[in-house]
C-alpha cells in the first residue's frame, strides 16, 4: 500500500473511533421491522443503524436519511451532548424506538471513568457516570413516552448510548432492547432486574474491547459488574453466533493484546484492532451482510 494510502486508511480508522458520524452510511433501504418476539437480525440491524445516526448532529441531515428509509424523528431530547431520539416508522407511530447517543465528547469520559456503583431506584447498583449522565435525559424521556404511547418499543444505544438504553428499560416498560458495543452497566442484581423486565440483546462485533469494561472481579459477586442480556457475537465474514460465548473478548486477554501491541505490535499510528472493533460502522456493515445475505430474521 502507498504511504498516503496507508494514511489515509489510518485516519479513517481513527475518524470511524472518535468521530462516528463521519462515516455513516446514507441507505437507500432497511427491512421491514419485525414485531415477534425473540432475536431478529432485522431489527439489529435496524437498530444498530440507528444508533450509529445518533452521532450526527445536523437534525435536518439526520431526519433526511430517517425521511429515505420511511422513519421519521417524533422526538428528540439533547443536553451536554447526551441524547436520544424516539423514531418510527411513517405511518406507524405506536410501534417506537428509542435510540441513545454514544460517547461523542471527551467529557462523556468523565461519566465513563466513574466506575464506583450506585444504588439505582430500580434494582440493584449501576455505574455512578451512566446513572448522572441518565439523570440529564430521563425526564423528558419519560414526558415524550407519555404523550406518545407505543404499543411497542424497542430501546438501543451504542457504546455509553447502550448503557442507557439498559437503565431506560429498567425503568419504563418495553418489547426489547439492543445494545453495541456496550460496557458493563451494573452489578448481577441490576442485570437480572433487566433481563426480568425485557428481551435483552447484546451484540459484540469480534473483538470489541470496550465490552470488556467496567472488569468483572467474580469473587466480589454483588460488588462488581456484570454484563446484562442475551450475547449476539458478530465476527467479519464468519456466521453469526447467538448465546455462544466461547470467542467473545475478555478483559485480561484484550488488555494484555492491547499492550502487547502497542510496544510490540504493528499499529502505531492508528487504533489497535481491538478499538477499531468498537466503532458503529463495524457493526452495521456486518449486521448490513448478513441481512443482504439471507441469514436469521
Amino acid at each position: 500500500m502507498a504511504v498516503h494510502e496507508e494514511r489515509f486508511e489510518r485516519g479513517k480508522s481513527w475518524r470511524s473511533v472518535f468521530f462516528p458520524a463521519s462515516d455513516v452510511q446514507e441507505l437507500e433501504w432497511l427491512p421491514e421491522f419485525r414485531e415477534d418476539p425473540g432475536f431478529s437480525v432485522a431489527n439489529a440491524f435496524i437498530t444498530a443503524w440507528f444508533a450509529h445516526l445518533m452521532y450526527v448532529e445536523d437534525v435536518v441531515q439526520r431526519r433526511e436519511l430517517l425521511m429515505n428509509v420511511g422513519w421519521i424523528e417524533a422526538a428528540s431530547f439533547e443536553t451536554q451532548q447526551i441524547r436520544w431520539s424516539q423514531l418510527h416508522p411513517t405511518g406507524y407511530p405506536d410501534q417506537q424506538v428509542v435510540v441513545f447517543r454514544g460517547t461523542s465528547d471527551p467529557k462523556h469520559w468523565l461519566f465513563n471513568i466513574n466506575t464506583i456503583l450506585t444504588r439505582w431506584p430500580h434494582g440493584g447498583k449501576v455505574h455512578g457516570g451512566f446513572v448522572r449522565a441518565f439523570s440529564r435525559v430521563v425526564a423528558p424521556l419519560e414526558l415524550a413516552i407519555h404523550e406518545k404511547p407505543a404499543r411497542r418499543i424497542l430501546f438501543a444505544g451504542h457504546s455509553l448510548g447502550g448503557a442507557l438504553a439498559l437503565l431506560a428499560g429498567s425503568q419504563f416498560p418495553a418489547h426489547g432492547l439492543y445494545t453495541f458495543g456496550c460496557p458493563r452497566a451494573g452489578n448481577p442484581s441490576f442485570a437480572r432486574t433487566v433481563m426480568a423486565r425485557t428481551e435483552i440483546y447484546r451484540v459484540v462485533y469480534d473483538q470489541d474491547i470496550v465490552t470488556t469494561i467496567p472488569y468483572r472481579i467474580d469473587f466480589l459477586n454483588e460488588l462488581s459488574y456484570k454484563h446484562a442480556g442475551r450475547t449476539v457475537h458478530l465476527r467479519p465474514h464468519e456466521e453469526l453466533l447467538v448465546d455462544d460465548e466461547r470467542f467473545l473478548p475478555h478483559s485480561k486477554k484484550s488488555w494484555q493484546d492491547a499492550l502487547y501491541a502497542t510496544f510490540e505490535g504493528d499499529h502505531v499510528g492508528e487504533p489497535l484492532p481491538a478499538m477499531q472493533d468498537h466503532a458503529p460502522s463495524g457493526y452495521v456493515r456486518e449486521l448490513r451482510r448478513i441481512v443482504e445475505r439471507g441469514g436469521l430474521t
